[in-house]
C-alpha cells in the first residue's frame, strides 16, 4: 500500500482540536512537530511576539515614537 503525505495549516486556536482528531483516526499517521530546546524555544517566541508586536503597529493598535527619541532616551 502506497502512502501519500498531507501538509495542513489550521488557525493556531483549532490546532489541539484538529490533531486530535487526525490521531483518532486508525489509517493517519500524525508526525508531530519538533519540540525546541528551551532556548530556542524562547528566541522563537520573542520573535514571534516582535512580529506581533509589528502587526499591531501598521493595524495602528500599538502606539510608535520616533527612533531618535529612544536613541535619546539611552544617553540619559
Amino acid at each position: 500500500m502506497t502512502t501519500k503525505h498531507i501538509s495542513l495549516e489550521v488557525p493556531g486556536s483549532q490546532y489541539r482540536f484538529v490533531l486530535k482528531l487526525l490521531k483518532s483516526l486508525p489509517f493517519v499517521q500524525v508526525q508531530d512537530e519538533p519540540k525546541l530546546n528551551p532556548e530556542a524555544q524562547r528566541i522563537y517566541d520573542n520573535v514571534a511576539q516582535g512580529f506581533r508586536e509589528l502587526k499591531l503597529m501598521q493595524e495602528g493598535k500599538l502606539q510608535t515614537r520616533p527612533l531618535q527619541d529612544v536613541l535619546d532616551e539611552l544617553e540619559d
